[in-house]
């Protein structure tokens, strides 16, 4: 019985006029694709961790003496930008 009351008040309150059921489609696709794009992301980072930015060495990494181990651009942009 309180089943039936809920989803008699959800599709009174979001489904039953075509403005607040459009209004809760939109709201409910925003909500989604901001935690679909945090979430892939996340997994992206956590795949990427400790690979190199760039498949194909720079010619003046072996100057330097770098080992080559790059992470992404969050991760090494504090040495390129100003302060």
């Amino acid at each position: 019985m309180a089943a039936a009351t809920l989803t008699s008040k959800l599709y009174s309150l979001l489904f039953r006029r075509t403005s607040t059921f459009a209004l809760t489609i939109i709201v409910g696709v925003m909500f989604f694709e901001r935690a679909f794009d945090q979430g892939a992301d996340a997994i992206y980072d956590h795949i990427n961790e400790g690979v190199r930015a760039c498949a194909i060495p720079e010619p003046w990494t072996r100057l330097r003496g770098d080992s080559g181990v790059e992470k992404l651009w969050k991760h090494i942009k504090h040495k390129y930008e100003n302060k």
